[in-house]
């Protein structure tokens, strides 16, 4: 009926029943299925849960002889149905692949507004047009069924996530505010590790006993706002729901309401130069970029969810080599590293944060040290107070309590988060989130100086430019926050640019890289993220890092100022750590596997073997296109500074089953382990070389 908030509204202190007794709590979950958006909008003031019923139906059979519960749960994918025994008999439910024209109007009036408080067992109407054609197909396979009454049938409400992941975790803003719902019809077979999962991120801050991480569940992977445009859930929702049973790709985008939350400032621009954009935290980004010729040839889509307003992917593959993109991500990556490309990094989240208390704040909450000269970009991490890693990124000290925050895509609300958490006792600070005013383009490759050079005054030689620093620079005659650093392992620049003059920066490049006979190219995430940061072993949240790994383990030992007056969160943790060796006994290891096929380009999960012995997984999987194989990240067994010796393996799916692939393993990076590509005589030599001498790329490499 009612809560009682603290001061501040960070925490609820007591809940009021029905019958008007008050319950004082320290901690409040809720876990009310269909009732949790509702009830997390009272407690919160804000629409933020993007849950939406979708009602399931299914068959219950009468008796059939020789039924029992003995009998496993058989799910058919491709025919999108469940065959399960029932009290005697079988059970048929189908997840059709596509719910919407079978919503009845209660449940669209429902998501829309709110399920009532007195609404119990509810039923829907019954329809077979709803079964068809699964429901048929099921009979085929069991021909008794075809013989067989029919008792009932049942068509119910279950809610859905936007994500098909359960939406687990503490809210945003809040001290003591958990919420554990949208199971997409799992519920009951997830509800004992739900719950233990839920009891550990009380107590311990976040889930530690299983052996994956839970950011695919956290409620803080989601933008806020999207839970408010109802209709956009609905549609997301449905499309978990029909595609639950079906073939998945990593990497797989959700093709339902597109371009409906947020749309970066070169949008238009890059659809003309042949983006195909995946959809992460409400943004729309390019993925790769085709060529007019394989724009003409891409695979219609013939999903009924699918949104075509804009280009997506839709030429999934088992093999990488097979897909539509595998010749543009070869040839973006191939520009990055022999001449240049441009990313456009504009959704990356940026928070501003400045005032008396901001070095303070920062010093406690990031491992690296923040008391470093103005200008300055620093990587670093944050940490729970077990050591675990809860978010990382960059930070460009603009004044002296003045900083920059750069961090992934999906990261800023839980930076955010972080920070107001850590700063009890630090008032005297400012918290911008400035993500939407910037847009950000990453220059990156060989010949980047040379461009960047004809647009502006100012040097970028290394003695006058130094990586990991930062100034604010005309280019083009646009102010631009230009920060020295790179994801790629090339020289390169962030131009951080106002949004609202993004694109005439963005043309500038390329228009300065023509008139100087330099290659200048687009590129999008797959080149980042699935080739070129693993070749680096650069590690990306939610993959190779999370609250379960600490720096020590994932090789950030060198982003952790253990002797910082006063600490960080998590510094004991680290500090023992960094003297008794990585927890668990393993360290992250770049994985090559120069005989395998291209089968492992993102599924990630591939199993390692060492000796015969499962050792561990891919946390990252895809294909170096300098190298010309399939490359990952694993953490693997960590004794006297160095990964175990050993015979090491990883098996994949293939046409021809589960096979194993000869594999060797380094804590070192694959390509240009030393990083001298990063600098700019290295960047200087390549170009004279991409413009006639012999290129020492392979050299580098090796």
């Amino acid at each position: 009926a009612g809560f009682r908030m603290g001061a501040g509204g960070a925490r609820v202190e007591a809940v009021q029943t029905t019958s008007g007794e008050w319950i004082e709590c320290d901690n409040i979950v809720v876990a009310a299925g269909a009732w949790t958006k509702q009830i997390i909008q009272q407690i919160c003031g804000a629409d933020l849960i993007p849950t939406a019923v979708v009602p399931h139906q299914y068959i219950i059979f009468e008796a059939t002889e020789g039924v029992s519960n003995a009998l496993p749960v058989v799910r058919d994918y491709e025919s999108k149905y469940y065959l399960k025994p029932e009290v005697g008999g079988f059970c048929v439910g189908v997840f059709e692949g596509n719910p919407r024209p079978h919503l009845p109007e209660a449940v669209k009036l429902r998501n829309g507004t709110s399920v009532p408080a007195d609404a119990m067992n509810e039923v829907f109407e019954e329809t077979f047009d709803k079964a068809d054609p699964s429901l048929e197909q099921a009979l085929e396979a069991v021909p008794v069924l075809q013989s067989t009454g029919i008792k009932s049938l049942l068509h119910g409400p279950d809610t859905h996530s936007v994500d098909h992941n359960p939406i687990m975790g503490r809210m945003w803003d809040s001290d003591n505010i958990y919420v554990c719902t949208g199971f997409n019809s799992q519920g009951i077979q997830c509800s004992a590790g739900a719950g233990l999962a839920m009891a550990e991120w009380i107590l311990e801050g976040h889930p530690r006993s299983f052996p994956t991480d839970f950011t695919s569940c956290d409620v803080q992977r989601f933008y806020p706002k999207l839970a408010s445009n109802r209709d956009w859930v609905e549609a997301r929702a449905c499309e978990g729901y029909g595609t639950a049973y079906g073939l998945h790709w990593p990497q797989e985008q959700f093709e339902s309401g597109r371009g409906a939350h947020r749309t970066g400032p070169l949008q238009e621009e890059l659809l003309r130069r042949g983006a195909v954009l995946g959809n992460g935290f409400g943004w729309e980004r390019p993925l790769y970029f085709l060529t007019p010729e394989e724009m003409a040839a891409k695979a219609a889509a013939h999903s009924p969810h699918m949104d075509h307003s804009l280009p997506t992917p839709t030429g999934y593959a088992n093999d990488l080599k097979d897909t539509e993109w595998f010749a543009a991500e070869a040839r973006e990556c191939r520009a990055c590293r022999e001449e240049a490309v441009v990313f456009d990094l504009s959704t990356f989240g940026k928070l501003r944060v400045s005032g008396e208390d901001a070095l303070a704040l920062l010093q406690r909450s990031c491992t690296a040290n923040m008391n470093k000269p103005v200008g300055s970009v620093t990587y670093t991490c944050m940490l729970d107070e077990s050591g675990g890693i809860v978010a990382d990124f960059t930070v460009n000290r603009r004044g002296e309590q003045d900083f920059y925050i750069v961090t992934t895509t999906p990261q800023p609300y839980l930076v955010k988060d972080v920070l107001r958490r850590n700063a009890r006792d630090l008032p005297q600070h400012q918290l911008q989130d400035v993500s939407e005013d910037l847009g950000v383009l990453a220059l990156m490759g060989p010949n980047s100086p040379g461009i960047l050079s004809k647009l502006t005054d100012t040097s970028v030689e290394d003695v006058d430019f130094p990586p990991f620093t930062m100034q604010t620079i005309e280019v083009a005659g646009v102010p631009v926050d230009a920060l020295r650093v790179s994801f790629v392992g090339e020289i390169g620049w962030e131009l951080h640019v106002p949004a609202d003059r993004t694109l005439e920066v963005y043309r500038a490049l390329h228009q300065a890289a023509d008139a100087a006979g330099l290659q200048l190219g687009d590129a999008g995430a797959h080149a980042l993220l699935n080739s070129l940061r693993l070749e680096k072993q650069f590690v990306h949240f939610g993959h190779d890092i999370s609250p379960k790994e600490s720096p020590i383990m994932a090789g950030l030992r060198f982003a952790c100022a253990l002797k910082k007056k006063g600490g960080f969160v998590g510094s004991e943790a680290i500090a023992a750590e960094a003297k008794d060796g990585p927890r668990g006994g393993v360290r992250l290891a770049t994985v090559l596997m120069p005989t395998a096929p291209a089968v492992m380009w993102g599924h990630g999960g591939e199993l390692v073997y060492k000796d015969g012995e499962m050792v561990g997984y891919l946390t990252s999987a895809g294909f170096s296109h300098t190298l010309g194989f399939p490359i990952g990240l694993a953490f693997l067994p960590f004794a006297d500074k160095a990964i175990v010796p050993g015979v090491y393996e990883v098996e994949a799916a293939t046409p021809n089953g589960r096979e194993r692939f000869p594999a060797s393993v380094s804590l070192k990076c694959a390509v240009d382990p030393e990083g001298t590509r990063m600098k700019a005589r290295q960047a200087q030599a390549a170009q004279d070389a991409a413009l006639g001498k012999p290129a020492t790329l392979a050299a580098d490499a090796a």
